[in-house]
């Protein structure tokens, strides 16, 4: 099982990297902030059964799934980074569409826990 997740953060470390030199994204902080909260409800309503999506949980329920704050400290990790991410099927994570808005929120969401 380890040497997957293993794998899976290597595979997503190697995306992150492609994706570290983007422009950064130009919105207010307020509006960040209002984003994320609308990620975080989203997470907890539609990424909870799989992921540990607040920043204090460190196993995920499925331990297959990598956990949000792990996702968010990986080498490269940006919002365009977690947007192809969140766009991007995996292997182990079923045929789930998250709707563009939602992906803008959830990344920026996402983007918090990297503390």
């Amino acid at each position: 099982m380890k040497a997957k997740r293993v794998s899976i953060s290597g595979a997503l470390a190697a995306l992150f990297a492609l994706t570290a030199c983007t422009t950064p994204e130009r919105s207010t902080e307020p509006e960040l902030a209002r984003q994320a909260a609308r990620g975080q409800a989203y997470a907890i309503q539609n990424c909870a059964s799989c992921h540990a999506i607040e920043a204090y949980e460190e196993a995920s329920p499925n331990p297959d799934a990598p956990a949000f704050a792990e996702a968010a400290r990986l080498p490269g990790m940006n919002r365009r980074a977690l947007d192809v991410w969140l766009h991007t099927s995996h292997p182990s994570m079923p045929n789930f569409i998250i709707p563009p808005e939602q992906i803008e929120e959830l990344s920026a969401y996402i983007s918090t826990l990297e503390d």
